[in-house]
């Protein structure tokens, strides 16, 4: 391996890679439709329009001229019944807590407002799970722009080689692909502060280092439509990934290793490695 990093961080997409939050949004974008007299969508329409943002998603239900007021009322209406009508996907949960129990850090970074997203986790008990939960109301950029891969890195204190994002549309390969912002270190870490809820870290706690463009890898995991994109630097494409076991929460940190051969691997609910066909 040389001196090449393990990844000892993951970064997940909310929607479609650990819930299913369709039925809430189908419902709640049927609410700003019929206050506009336009008939109802299906939740199979409603499931490709999703992704981009509460503004884009939208603006495509009942045009761009009336984003303001359909995001006010799509609001009220969601935030009613996110928690009851949804739903973590199979396997997500044991999964999460195979990846915890190993010692890997965890975050969220979700086009979802994260005021929602952390509701929900909480209602669904797997927010405990995760060190940091961004949206686009903590970003100056939604994605597929990098910021909120690139503040949670810088939060949780990880370089981008050791961190793995997670998700299920192109949108999220996209944003695994597309190259740092160009903002000063001066300007993230002033981002960073900015995002600081309930707590404070010193300037010793926050590493500021050079984002790279990341080099994207995908293969499908047990949870269903799971992709993994990965920043794999000097790796070649078509080099597989492989999740090592952590034997203790003490001692060095886990880590995602590049076998010599073999299929992408992922971690099955018993806790073992599974091989899974790239």
């Amino acid at each position: 391996m040389g001196n090449r990093q393990l990844i000892r961080g993951i970064i997940f997409d909310f929607d479609g890679t650990l819930i299913d939050s369709y039925e809430a949004i189908a419902e709640s974008l049927n609410h700003v439709r019929s206050s506009f007299s336009l008939p109802d969508y299906t939740v199979e329409e409603v499931r490709p329009m999703v992704g981009h943002g509460l503004e884009h998603l939208i603006a495509q239900a009942i045009g761009p001229g009336r984003v303001e007021e359909g995001v006010k009322l799509f609001r009220q209406s969601y935030a009613s019944l996110c928690e009851r009508k949804t739903t973590i996907l199979p396997q997500v949960k044991q999964t999460l807590d195979a990846l915890d129990g190993r010692g890997y850090q965890m975050a969220i970074a979700s086009n979802k407002p994260s005021y929602f997203a952390r509701d929900i986790m909480r209602a669904l008990e797997f927010d405990h799970l995760f060190a940091e939960v961004l949206g686009p109301n903590d970003v100056e950029r939604p994605k597929p722009d990098p910021e909120m891969l690139e503040i949670i890195i810088m939060r949780i204190g990880l370089s981008p080689e050791e961190v793995v994002y997670v998700g299920d549309m192109p949108l999220d390969v996209e944003v695994g692909r597309r190259p740092p912002s160009r903002r000063s270190p001066a300007r993230a870490r002033s981002l960073s502060y900015r995002l600081q809820s309930q707590r404070s870290l010193s300037k010793r706690q926050i590493r500021i280092r050079p984002v790279p463009p990341y080099r994207t890898t995908a293969a499908t995991v047990p949870s269903p439509s799971l992709t993994y994109s990965v920043p794999l630097l000097d790796v070649p494409r078509g080099v597989n990934v492989m999740m090592s076991e952590r034997p203790k929460r003490t001692g060095s940190a886990p880590g995602i290793r590049t076998p010599e051969s073999g299929g992408i691997s992922g971690i099955d609910t018993s806790g073992s490695l599974k091989s899974i066909p790239s």
